[in-house]
């Protein structure tokens, strides 16, 4: 097998991208929103137009139907079909399979059992947890032996306890199944642990950045510049209000967030994880501040705005159309919103 190649693919959100992704292997593409991340696995999906060349084992699939490339696409969002039993959902994944129904169903329930949702065959989406629909998803997409895995964050939705358990599920059931796979995130954290090629994307342009030693740290630097840093805070905790939650003193006001089993004196929150308007956001009164805004910066289609919350220097990332509806300028007064599942506890 030769894995997947992409010679000067282009269309109006990638530019001449060209990659190698070696048979049997994970690659990881990662950078900010807007940098063309989605749309190149949807290039490679055969669901948007582009030039270039697209071989998949030797193959060139450019003119190939996107039902005939034999692909596993895995977005944030399940889109399992609600009507139908997480079983049927994975039958109906494998139609294009030529074997005998007793046959898909032997295999659907193998599949079940790799990823320990068996017991949730019968069951309808509706009435799953988040990761439970995220496994049945996972399964359904691996249900048809695709040559070639296609992820889009898909485990950025999931609370931080079940993200970690479902990544080092996947990691492990990818190289035993010697699955192919790119897997588009924000995390570069996430992208180290379980893929051993590495690309950044920014304004459309493919990077890749190399496994060499000598060279690690330089373009894990450059990677991270892509990404925005996020934001490393101090805080001061304060105690344990209700099992799994902390609370923590910052910028003069409360925070709850995960308890991740460890003491603490900071705490790390991604960009794009920080809500941002002239008005506070429907839901609880809880990890909610005020704040001024401090600089606006455009990229791409999003926009990173530097937030003054009671003296501390926050960093927001949001997409441009939101930040025109909330006319966040610099120098106006805004609400913020600190996700609590996506707060990260650490000395």
């Amino acid at each position: 097998m030769a894995g997947l190649t992409l010679a000067d693919v282009s269309n109006r959100f990638v530019r001449n991208v060209c990659m190698h992704v070696p048979p049997k292997s994970a690659c990881a593409v990662v950078g900010p929103s807007g940098a063309g991340k989605t749309s190149l696995l949807r290039i490679i999906a055969g669901l948007d137009g582009h030039t270039g060349t697209i071989r998949l084992d030797d193959r060139d699939i450019r003119s190939v139907e996107p039902h005939r490339r034999n692909m596993g696409f895995l977005a944030q969002d399940p889109y399992l079909f609600p009507h139908m039993s997480v079983e049927a959902n994975l039958l109906l994944a494998m139609e294009r399979v030529r074997n005998t129904r007793a046959e898909r169903r032997r295999q659907a329930a193998d599949i079940l059992e790799r990823l320990r949702i068996s017991h949730l065959a019968d069951r309808r989406p509706a009435t799953l947890s988040g990761g439970e629909r995220q496994r049945a998803a996972l399964a359904r997409t691996l249900a048809s032996s695709p040559a070639l895995l296609l992820l889009d964050e898909p485990f950025s939705k999931l609370d931080h306890r079940t993200a970690h358990h479902l990544r080092d599920e996947f990691g492990a059931l990818r190289k035993e199944l010697g699955l192919t796979t790119i897997l588009v995130t924000h995390d570069l954290a996430e992208a180290k642990e379980l893929t051993e090629h590495l690309f950044v994307m920014h304004a459309g342009h493919l990077i890749p950045v190399s496994a060499s030693p000598e060279r690690d740290e330089a373009e894990a630097e450059a990677a991270e510049s892509f990404l925005g840093a996020p934001n490393i805070l101090p805080c001061r905790e304060r105690g344990r209000p209700f099992k799994g939650v902390i609370e923590a003193e910052w910028a003069g006001g409360m925070l709850l967030m995960p308890d991740e089993g460890r003491s603490f004196s900071r705490f790390l929150v991604s960009r794009r994880d920080v809500e941002v308007g002239r008005t506070a956001p429907p839901g609880p009164e809880l990890n909610r501040f005020s704040a001024s805004v401090r600089s606006i910066v455009e990229r791409d289609d999003v926009v990173s705005v530097a937030l003054d919350v009671n003296g501390t220097l926050l960093y927001g990332e949001i997409g441009r159309e939101q930040a025109v509806d909330a006319y966040l300028l610099p120098g106006v007064q805004a609400q913020v919103l600190l996700r609590l599942r996506s707060l990260h506890p650490f000395t």
